[in-house]
């Protein structure tokens, strides 16, 4: 797990040192493959003896602002930020290590037993997301693009019987809403 941060740390500190990285995405990709080509083989461990923390909440705001700047309704907003809170209390680790694995037992956990729209919601939420990371460079990978949404049961609506068309229309006292019922 910490080859992957180091792998992203790397390709990182080569992107400042080498500014036409920045626009060539597919170099980038092809050096990260190479670190972790390179960094297979070794068990990287941290000096720093703090515990691993997330950054999901520092850049959930950032995506809240940016979501506001859009004119999404406060009401979106807060959703937003109530699901990301979820997600921050799930994960410990930053938004550049998480795989499409751990968002997969994240939706495991929180769409236990949901309907199905509402776990495609997640799903929606989760693309959104880890879509602005990526194009706001924050990762490399967005994680959420291998997600599929769940199969939602069609509803068929019944249409009105003959007997309860013929009552709504006897019902009916002006000439406008006769027609409308013609």
């Amino acid at each position: 797990m910490l080859n992957e941060e180091v792998s992203i740390k790397l390709l990182g500190k080569f992107t400042l040192e080498f500014p036409s990285l920045e626009i060539d995405i597919k170099k980038q990709l092809n050096i990260k493959k190479i670190i972790d080509e390179v960094l297979y083989d070794y068990e990287i461990t941290t000096k720093c003896k703090e515990l691993t923390t997330s950054d999901i909440l520092e850049r959930a705001k950032l995506y809240i602002a940016c979501k506001n700047l859009e004119g999404l309704s406060k009401k979106t907003l807060k959703n937003y930020s109530l699901f990301l809170n979820k997600l921050d209390m799930f994960f410990n680790k930053p938004c550049s290590t998480i795989s499409t694995m751990d968002l997969r037992m994240f939706l495991s956990v929180y769409g236990k037993d949901k309907q199905a729209s509402t776990v495609n919601g997640y799903i929606t939420y989760l693309k959104c997301f880890f879509g602005w990371l990526q194009n706001e460079e924050y990762i490399i990978k967005n994680p959420a693009a291998k997600l599929a949404f769940t199969k939602v049961p069609k509803v068929i609506l019944q249409g009105y019987q003959a007997d309860n068309l013929e009552r709504l229309r006897a019902s009916c006292i002006t000439p406008k809403e006769k027609v409308f019922l013609s």
